[in-house]
């Protein structure tokens, strides 16, 4: 072949022209974007004959999309450069493969193939180079990856340590409880003890001066009392003692309510009637009365007060009527001789230390009426083995059964707070 024939070629190769020249500045691109390269026949070559162009190209980088000189979606541009016309274009188009590794690629047209022209002369010769840039996103994506990670691992590290407050918080809570109980009977025994002494000291001075104990004088029988609003409220005990029915009227008012401490301490009452006049026993009613049975309350009374029959260590039983709605904070504390305990339809709460200390209650029922049972309501009934607590009771306090039988058996409902409550503090129970 002479030299002037592949001079021809290579001038006809040369007219095909890639819109971007190697002197332009690289253009870059992103995994996923498409990349289109425009070439164009700028002369009409005389002295060539037909030629087959290839693409040559990184194929992990780069996939071929289209081109409108390739056939069978081979990476060849075919053309017959002498019967090409002047301005004909050749457009390939290259999607950026997602995992494209970032750099600076090179997209070449070799020729392939030259009719008599000696391969050895042409074959792998680049006429045309067209340099594009890949972004890396690889460590861009590794550092957010990582970002992440560390989030998670601060997101974890921040539910462990709001776990483990809440946990302490609950131990903390706990534990001041238990000392608030414990101090409020340290100061009830305090205070019984301290009575116990001005009274010893009464009487050691009284026998020392030849005197017997006075009682003060009643205004009428052995009571005292006030009158608001029309009825009679009883503020002191002053009789003998014994079985005491409690008169209905007080200087020909109706008497309303049983007053704060009006028997307080009296050892000597055996026994108590209230009325049916009465509607309020009110605040220590009948605290410390030791001697202290049996009392009837009648269904007109709706509140029994703080404490009212705390420390009645001799009662041995009491019903609760339908017309009391809640059985307040120590009502029957340390009443240690309670064996029998009625508590009628219409209660609605159970409140703080109600039962606490009622060593010898062995059962109870609650009724349906009540919905909540509060912190250390029945703590140290020794000898309570069964209680029936009704599905209605959505609320049970802390301790609420702490220092009881080891045999106790809670009777509840299935899908019931109470079941849930007893689950949760490991205490035996049955279904009805």
């Amino acid at each position: 072949m002479c030299l002037k024939k592949i001079a021809a070629l290579v001038l006809a190769l040369m007219m095909l022209v890639p819109s971007l020249a190697l002197g332009e500045e690289i253009p870059s691109y992103q995994p996923g974007d498409t990349i289109d390269l425009v070439f164009t026949v700028t002369d009409n070559p005389n002295h060539a004959v037909g030629v087959t162009l290839k693409l040559d190209y990184d194929h992990s980088a780069f996939e071929l999309i289209s081109s409108n000189s390739v056939k069978n979606d081979a990476p060849i541009i075919s053309a017959d450069l002498e019967g090409i016309p002047v301005g004909k274009t050749v457009t390939v188009s290259f999607l950026v493969l997602p995992n494209a590794s970032g750099g600076v690629y090179e997209i070449k047209i070799l020729v392939e193939q030259a009719a008599d022209i000696d391969e050895n002369l042409v074959d792998g010769f680049a006429f045309s180079v067209c340099r594009v840039s890949v972004a890396d996103t690889g460590d861009a994506l590794a550092r957010a990856n990582a970002e992440i990670e560390e989030l998670r691992r601060q997101l974890e590290q921040l539910i462990a340590e709001k776990d483990s407050l809440a946990l302490a918080l609950a131990e903390s809570i706990a534990a001041a409880a238990q000392v608030t109980s414990e101090n409020e009977a340290l100061r009830r025994q305090l205070e019984e003890a301290l009575l116990a002494l001005e009274e010893a000291n009464a009487r050691a001075a009284a026998q020392a001066n030849g005197n017997s104990v006075s009682q003060p004088a009643a205004p009428e029988t052995d009571f005292t009392y006030e009158i608001q609003n029309g009825k009679a409220t009883i503020t002191k005990y002053t009789g003998k003692g014994g079985d005491v029915a409690i008169p209905d009227t007080l200087g020909g008012y109706p008497v309303g309510e049983i007053g704060k401490k009006a028997f307080y301490n009296c050892k000597n009452v055996t026994g108590a009637t209230i009325p049916d006049s009465v509607t309020s026993i009110g605040y220590e009613a009948f605290r410390v009365c030791s001697s202290l049975t049996s009392v009837a309350i009648p269904n007109s009374v709706t509140s029994i007060g703080d404490s009212a029959f705390s420390g009645c260590s001799g009662l041995t039983s009491i019903t609760i009527p339908d017309s009391v709605t809640s059985i307040e904070s120590c009502a029957f504390y340390g009443c240690s001789s309670l064996t029998s305990v009625v508590i009628s339809d219409g209660v609605l709460s159970i409140r703080r230390y109600a039962f606490n200390g009622c060593s010898s209650l062995t059962s109870i029922i609650i009724p349906d009426s009540v919905t909540y049972i509060d912190d250390y309501a029945f703590r140290g009934c020794s000898s309570l083995k069964s209680v029936s607590i009704p599905k209605s009771v959505t609320s049970i306090g802390f301790g609420a059964f702490n220092g009881c039988s080891s045999a106790l058996k809670i009777t509840v409902d299935i899908n019931s707070y109470s079941l849930k409550y007893c689950k949760e503090h490991n205490l035996k129970y049955t279904l009805r």
